[in-house]
């Protein structure tokens, strides 16, 4: 019975990562690159692999100054387009390898503190099943966001454990990863230094420590601040754009349109994020009279501090919050093995594990309909009739994009397959052969005689007759 004991608690937890990764990778190359950021980081990445420029990343072939982020995911994208092509397994394979090493860790690190599998494949499946993390925008799309929260939780994770055991290498790996982090997502990276700061004064750290903390997170800001200088020098106008867009823009204005209530983060956490999971908390805290495990604290604090700062922007977007899911995941899970621990009668500890598995139950059963069966993935798949017709061709013939001015969801196929080019409706001539969606449509139904030549409700090609 004993050897049954002990390899269970494993075999469980190599279920959960397998799932995670069987999320991740089910995904990556079936759907269609996303509308807005996914798809300029898409031409970005593509243009950059092909002009060999890693300073200055352009969109339409000219110094892109409205993506004005630092250029860490541009730059893996672009190796991995080199290395496997333009497609979008390729776009995303930085991200879902972010997402997958970020469960990895959080499972380690999680066993670290707890000295429990049992914990640390809560924690993993608190972030699987939570709504902010494998999800467009998150893990499974080629977007900076799963980048910028794999190096967030490994900066935060090494300075704990640099306060813990005055490591040196800890602090440098802090410095290092939050280096990364910034070059990741600048702005949203640096959230993080002052609540560092804070909580290394609050645990009344050394003034020596206190003093070396603050050097070495400053430090961190030393790759950005070098490359801001040479890619301002190197297309100028640069400083200014990410001032705006990254900076001052997104404090004081709502970017986009992107306007929500001040609570809105908050909002999202407790109601949307950890769905089902997220009652473990309150339950366990009622085990343990509300007294929250000493780390939990530590990552629940920080938690807070991030969405207070983020709360002060007026831009508020859903998944900027994403960097803390991973926090949230380990402080629930530890809250509540801390919580099982204490129950004393072994009925009480059997029914508090049942109840777990149930809640747990449900919210795998939710997050398997969302992403595996793709039942709750907010795209409007109309949309992208068109993108599957245009990943689809393979004829060598000239086939010419109709398609709205800014539409780099679709652009991206005209790299991928270059005998497909953009080209105005109105610019259209007899035995053209056209690919488009509802765009332009009633103009060309309009202006032009045509044959169809493959039909779907929201796409089709045609050619131009006389």
């Amino acid at each position: 019975m004993r050897p049954f004991k002990t390899i269970l608690p494993k075999v469980f937890a190599g279920l959960v990562l397998a799932w995670g990764i069987g999320l991740h990778i089910n995904q990556i190359s079936e759907l269609p690159i996303v509308q807005w950021d996914e798809s300029r980081l898409a031409i970005n990445a593509v243009e950059m692999a092909s002009n060999g420029n890693i300073i200055v990343t352009s969109f339409n072939n000219s110094p892109d100054l409205y993506n004005t982020k630092p250029p860490l995911m541009i730059w893996l994208q672009a190796l991995s387009v080199k290395a496997f092509g333009i497609n979008e397994c390729s776009i995303r394979l930085p991200s879902i390898l972010a997402g997958i090493v970020c469960i990895v860790l959080l499972m380690h690190y999680t066993y670290r503190q707890s000295k429990s599998l049992w914990t640390a494949s809560l924690a993993g499946l608190m972030l699987i099943c939570s709504n902010g993390f494998i999800q467009l925008h998150g893990s499974l799309t080629g977007d900076y966001d799963a980048l910028i929260t794999l190096f967030l939780f490994l900066t935060f994770m090494h300075w704990h454990l640099w306060l813990s055991h005055q490591s040196n290498k800890n602090c440098w790996y802090m410095t290092l990863f939050l280096a990364f982090a910034i070059l990741s997502k600048s702005a949203a990276a640096m959230i993080l230094i002052p609540i560092i700061g804070i909580q290394t004064i609050a645990l009344k750290t050394s003034v020596n420590n206190a003093i070396k903390c603050f050097n070495m997170l400053a430090l961190s800001l030393l790759p950005f601040l070098v490359f801001i200088g040479i890619r301002s020098y190197t297309a100028p106008g640069y400083i200014q754009a990410s001032l705006f867009n990254d900076f001052i823009g997104r404090m004081q204005t709502h970017i986009d349109g992107h306007e929500e209530t001040w609570y809105y983060y908050f909002d999202q956490i407790v109601f949307k994020r950890f769905s089902l999971l997220w009652y473990l908390l309150p339950l366990s805290l009622i085990v343990l009279k509300a007294k929250f495990n000493p780390f939990s604290k530590q990552l629940f604090i920080a938690s807070i501090g991030y969405l207070l700062i983020l709360t002060l922007a007026k831009t508020k977007i859903h998944w900027y919050d994403m960097p803390i899911l991973p926090l949230l995941s380990m402080a629930i899970a530890l809250n509540v093995q801390d919580a099982f621990m204490r129950l004393s009668a072994k009925t009480l500890q059997w029914g508090f594990m049942g109840m777990i598995m149930g809640i747990g139950l449900l919210a795998l059963t939710q997050k398997h309909k969302a992403v595996w069966d793709k039942q709750q993935l907010d795209l409007d798949y109309t949309h992208y009739e068109l993108s599957h017709m245009l990943r689809q061709y393979s004829a060598k013939d000239t086939l010419y994009l109709v398609a709205p001015l800014y539409a780099p969801e679709f652009e991206f196929y005209t790299h991928q397959h270059p005998q497909i080019k953009r080209k105005s409706w109105k610019e259209l001539k007899v035995k053209d052969k056209v690919v488009l969606g509802n765009f332009a449509k009633d103009s060309i139904d309009l202006h032009y005689k045509y044959n169809t030549l493959l039909n779907s409700p929201n796409a089709r090609i045609i050619e131009i007759q006389p």
